[in-house]
């Protein structure tokens, strides 16, 4: 019996030969549908076209996450789907359990390669040396230093004379009913650069640990008013600091080996990860030069991510790339 209808292995497989790409030409495809020769459209887990030296190259793979070992019936039944679709040059079965004895005759007789992702035991921790972690940038509030406003009468106000510590009033816009607090026209005015503090609240998790930092901002403002003593004052910046701290989320990894089935070959470590809500999820794949690469697998396709800083602790230095 086939669990989740092997998706799962269909993504990670589909990542792997992302890595493995070296022509511009290739393409690869998920649960591509071909016509075969009777006209009928048949669905492929993993199709990849490419072009070699004039050649053209398809690959079918059919990815199998049962719960016991694939057998010689489902190998003959990839390999009879195959068979009608002449433009496949190449066919291979990946396998979460690996593959009964028969199932290895039946694949040399049709050509067909076997892959099987094995759990990955021994020196785990020397092959997956990257520490994985989630960090989640947290606002825990702002103070105001100064108010820039105006009455009607376009008379300026000295910052004395409103006490900043009770801005609990509303704020209402001059050309609608919309009202607000202070609170909502700071994250309103600080949304487009919200994702720079998430970033300064990082590095400075990295320098501190779990200390607050307290960012300094300036919102500009138009339009809109509040009233103080009785007067309609009018709001034109806001200058404070905002404050984030950086919470740590556990996560969870799942280490893996696919190697060919016959003649052990590794064509991949790979490593899965997610956290606790089991929105975000990745993939490290370490090829067969061990170079390091990451993906985000969030979402149906998924996107290679790229790195775009290292931090040395020793130097206190972070490095952009």
């Amino acid at each position: 019996m086939e669990t989740n209808r092997g998706k799962d292995l269909e993504k990670l497989v589909r990542i792997i030969e992302e890595v493995y790409k070296t022509n511009n030409e290739t393409v690869i495809h998920s649960n591509y549908k071909i016509e075969n020769t009777d006209g009928n459209k048949r669905e492929l887990d993993i199709f990849i076209e490419s072009n070699i030296n004039g050649y053209n190259v398809k690959i079918a793979i059919e990815c199998k996450e049962y719960k016991s070992k694939v057998s010689a019936s489902v190998v003959e039944a990839f390999h009879s789907k195959c068979l009608r679709i002449p433009e496949i040059n190449k066919k291979i079965i990946v396998s979460k359990k690996g593959f009964q004895r028969e199932a290895f005759a039946a694949a040399k007789n049709f050509g067909i390669e076997l892959y099987n992702l094995e759990e990955v035991e021994k020196n785990s921790d020397e092959i997956f040396f990257i520490p994985l972690k989630k960090f989640v940038p947290v606002f825990t509030g702002y103070t105001i230093e100064s108010l820039d406003c105006c009455t009607e009468l376009i008379q300026e106000i000295s910052e004395e004379k409103i006490n900043l510590k009770h801005l609990d009033f509303e704020i209402f816009a001059a050309e609608s009913d919309t009202t607000y607090n202070f609170s909502e026209i700071i994250r309103q005015g600080l949304q487009p650069i919200w994702s720079a503090f998430g970033y300064s609240a990082f590095f400075h998790w990295l320098r501190n640990k779990n200390v607050i930092q307290a960012e300094p901002f300036v919102v500009t403002c138009e339009g809109v008013y509040f009233f103080y003593d009785e007067k309609k004052i009018f709001l034109n910046q806001i200058k404070g600091f905002v404050n984030f701290r950086c919470d740590e989320i556990a996560i969870k990894t799942d280490n893996k080996v696919l190697l060919n089935s016959n003649n052990k070959n590794i064509k991949a470590f790979t490593q899965t990860f997610t956290d606790e809500s089991k929105k975000l999820k990745g993939e490290i794949i370490i090829d067969k030069e061990n170079n390091v690469h990451f993906f985000d697998s969030s979402n149906d396709v998924p996107v290679k991510l790229q790195v775009i800083a290292k931090y040395d602790p020793s130097t206190d230095k972070m490095d952009f790339l």
